[in-house]
């Protein structure tokens, strides 16, 4: 058989080669001071991926780095409950970026996620560590979480969608139920969904006709109950309208207190009117009494002041007169000594 020359091999374009890819398979892998990697990328097919090599060369690191660049913890993994413990010794930062493959005429989704040694408290098992971005622009982990389950269908967390290495135990240890569920979830949400309804709706069925007896006396017991209610709902409405006619007395009461009193505020009203032209009569019937009073006044202040005068003159009088007798005292005295 001749050799087949290396012209005559029809190979596949890029176009073809991505047509192969369905929505949501990795098509690019890139690592950067991740575990045993400084930095490498990957460019994974859109069939089965087998990766091979010796112990130690970093097979279940590739692993690692998908799970965790999808937006999953350490614990998935069982073998670190820090995402820091995953950056290459004496190394600050570890990069992991994800290429997926979109959906037809969809956007192009590229999921990184930096992981710093200097981030993130001490003791909270790295949270604070990690930056994620989805096509250079920095997002929250739920939306990281969210593109992945609810867009893309991927689930990291269910064991039939990705089973770690230290975690086969736990999938070994799955009942053939347990298995069912959980691989329904890993192909659809929806098929899980329904089969959960189908078990509700036929546990459902199996237990309404099983018990007639138990349902009569649930609707024996219900009717009484209606009964009971009914009561209490008569009772309440009585109630109620006892106490919206205790209100409305109330507030007729309120208004018979201000009938009252404005009816006495009118009587006030009159009464001060009427003495008020009482007092305008009055003083009318004195305006004479106090003209005369005032006249007589007059004439009692020009007779104190007249009283006041000739007192003063009768007192100026008699100092004369008692000096004028002083005097003749004395002509007397002189005469009598004289002779």
């Amino acid at each position: 058989m001749a050799d087949i020359e290396e012209d005559e091999i029809v190979r596949p374009s890029q176009a073809e080669i991505d047509k192969r890819y369905k929505p949501g398979s990795i098509k690019r892998v890139k690592l950067k001071n991740f575990l045993t990697y400084d930095a490498v990328e990957f460019y994974p097919g859109p069939r089965l991926n087998v990766v091979v090599g010796p112990n130690g060369t970093g097979k279940s690191t590739i692993l690692c780095a998908i799970c965790l660049g999808l937006g999953g913890q350490p614990p998935l993994l069982g073998r670190a409950d820090d995402a820091r413990q995953f950056i290459k010794h004496e190394k600050d930062q570890a990069i992991i970026e994800i290429e997926l493959m979109p959906y037809r005429n969809g956007p192009v989704h590229v999921i990184k996620r930096v992981i710093d040694r200097d981030k993130g408290s001490e003791h909270g098992r790295g949270k604070g560590a990690s930056t994620y971005f989805v096509n250079n622009q920095k997002v929250a982990l739920k939306a990281v979480q969210e593109l992945v389950a609810e867009r893309y269908h991927i689930h990291i967390d269910n064991l039939c969608t990705f089973l770690p290495q230290d975690k086969v135990g736990n999938f070994s240890g799955f009942d053939k139920q347990a298995l069912l569920a959980e691989t329904e979830k890993s192909l659809s949400g929806q098929l899980y969904d329904t089969h959960q309804e189908l078990i509700k709706l036929e546990s459902e069925v199996r237990s309404s006709g099983c018990d007639v007896q138990t349902v009569e006396e649930k609707l024996k017991n219900l009717e009484a109950e209606n009964r009971r209610l009914e009561r209490e709902k008569e009772l309440m409405e009585e109630r109620q309208s006892y106490l919206e006619r205790i209100e409305l007395l109330r507030k007729k009461r309120a208004w018979l207190i201000f009938d009252a009193k404005r009816l006495e505020a009118l009587e006030v009203k009159e009464e001060r009117a009427n003495l008020k032209n009482q007092l305008k009569e009055a003083q009318k019937q004195i305006k004479p009494v106090k003209e005369k009073h005032a006249q007589m006044e007059g004439e009692v202040s020009k007779i104190k002041s007249r009283y006041t005068s000739l007192e003063n003159k009768v007192k100026k009088d008699r100092k004369t007169y008692e000096d004028c007798e002083t005097k003749t005292q004395t002509f007397q005295d002189n005469i009598e000594n004289t002779l």
